[in-house]
């Protein structure tokens, strides 16, 4: 994994995707959860967060709706911005949607930041 420097923050970008389980991820880099100086309780959240996607593709959760993947977006964009404040500067985590939903809502409300 390569390390931040003080100079320019470690870009991570976080989002699903169907069936990999991963998380986070940079132009060609995944990243492992564990890799990242995270506190357990906020790597268990994500881990959960990804493990509760993954699962939408043919396993228990094939049968969520618009509104549930939207309710998932929700949790997701609000766990980058616990991540950003537990990494500090040294990283920056880019919340990449699921729903435009979620991305209009926060546009249009003006609470929509970059974590």
């Amino acid at each position: 994994m390569p390390t931040p420097s003080e100079s320019e923050p470690l870009r991570v970008r976080m989002m699903t995707d169907d069936v990999s389980g991963i998380g986070l991820w940079d132009q060609s880099v995944t990243y492992d959860e564990e890799d990242l100086p995270l506190p357990d309780e906020l790597r268990g959240r994500l881990r959960q967060w990804v493990d509760e996607y993954t699962a939408t593709i043919g396993g228990e959760n094939a049968h969520w709706t618009l509104d549930d993947l939207y309710e998932h977006d929700r949790r997701g964009y609000a766990l980058s911005h616990d991540m950003q404040r537990a990494l500090g500067p040294k990283y920056r985590i880019e919340y990449v949607f699921e729903t435009r939903r979620l991305r209009q809502e926060l546009k249009s409300s003006r609470r929509y930041d970059e974590p």
